[in-house]
C-alpha cells in the first residue's frame, strides 16, 4: 500500500500514548516505518507551519507516496486504532483522511 505524507503523519497520531510494553513497542516500530526522511522532506517541500508546530505544509503534487511493508500484526494494530478512534469519535475530519481510510480498507479487502 502506498503511504503519503498525510497518512504517515495522521495515522500515528491515532495510536495510544499509554499502554502495555507490546503496544508501545509496535506503535514505535510502525512510526519508524512511516517516518518521513530528510530527502523526502526536501523533495516534497515539507515545512512546519510557524503559527502551529503541529501543522505541516507540503507540495502535495510532489508527494508520490512510498510503499511500506507492514506485518499482519502491524496492520491489525492500525486497524484496531482506527476502530477505537471511530468508537471514541476521534477520527479527523479532513478530506485526505477519508482518502487514506478508503485506501486502507480497500487494501485490507484485497489482501
Amino acid at each position: 500500500m502506498k503511504w503519503f505524507i498525510y497518512d504517515r503523519v495522521i495515522v500515528p497520531s491515532l495510536f495510544p500514548t499509554t499502554g502495555s510494553l507490546s503496544t508501545l513497542e509496535i506503535s514505535e516500530v510502525i512510526r519508524e516505518k512511516l517516518k518521513i526522511d530528510e530527502k523526502e522532506k526536501e523533495i516534497c517541500q515539507v515545512q512546519v507551519d510557524e503559527s502551529n508546530q503541529y501543522r505541516l505544509k507540503w507540495n502535495k503534487k510532489l508527494d508520490k507516496g512510498i510503499e511500506v511493508s507492514l506485518t499482519e500484526n502491524e496492520i491489525k494494530f492500525i486497524d484496531d486504532c482506527l476502530k477505537q478512534a471511530n468508537i471514541d469519535g476521534k477520527l479527523p475530519n479532513h478530506p485526505l483522511f477519508f482518502v487514506f481510510y478508503k485506501s486502507f480498507y480497500n487494501y485490507l479487502n484485497v489482501n
